[in-house]
């Protein structure tokens, strides 16, 4: 009985200390805020339900900015440079027509609290660089993604309202700044939603301190 006591207490000491690094990001950056590289397990905090854009009514070589909507948001697709777009790979994926130049995606109508999606840098066939993009939130929460591919996730939950993020190509030379799917939650607290992202990465966490209780013993 004590045993299992004690690795409740172990279990909660660790929620409670990555609660308390991300409140002290969130002073740094304006907010709490949560970010995972897995489509699923991101997909799995959402529920019940969410929205995706995959921005395919966007034609091509549409002028910035392009607005689309659904699930109760508006979204609002921009270059930042002001050129045109172009969707890369024949239509499946939204991208910028000029290599080096960063996208900004502005939410309006319906402000999320959590936001994730593929991002990474493509050539003109859609073809997947490989050298990476840097996503920015509103807040200044950074996440560098490195070795990109047409998969590659990233996905932030967050305690205040997600208003835009910056899309930038790592390498500004030919690559073109690509997102292949925007995801939105339908519904839900910014409290609840960072509760269950807190607790998804705390369970890693605090298996690893038992380890080490148990070698240390």
């Amino acid at each position: 009985m004590m045993m299992r006591w004690n690795r409740v207490f172990r279990v909660c000491c660790s929620l409670l200390a990555i609660a308390a690094a991300s409140h002290l990001a969130g002073q740094q950056v304006s907010a709490g805020t949560v970010t995972d590289t897995g489509q699923a397990t991101f997909q799995a905090a959402l529920q019940p339900g969410y929205f995706s854009e995959s921005f395919g009514s966007v034609a091509l070589g549409a002028s910035s900015p392009q607005n689309v909507s659904g699930g109760g948001y508006t979204i609002s697709a921009s270059t930042g440079n002001g050129s045109d777009f172009y969707n890369a790979g024949g239509g499946i994926w939204l991208s910028t027509n000029d290599g080096g130049v960063s996208m900004v995606l502005t939410f309006s109508e319906k402000v999320p609290t959590a936001v994730g999606g593929i991002f990474f840098d493509s050539d003109m066939s859609g073809n997947a660089n490989g050298q990476g993009v840097t996503v920015q939130l509103n807040d200044g929460t950074t996440t560098h993604l490195s070795s990109t591919t047409s998969t590659s996730f990233a996905g932030f939950i967050s305690d205040v309202g997600i208003t835009s993020l910056t899309i930038t190509p790592n390498n500004p030379g030919p690559n073109l700044c690509t997102v292949g799917e925007l995801i939105v939650p339908l519904g839900s607290e910014p409290s609840s939603l960072l509760l269950l992202g807190l607790g998804r990465l705390g369970l890693p966490f605090a298996a690893a301190r038992r380890r080490r209780s148990r070698i240390a013993n």
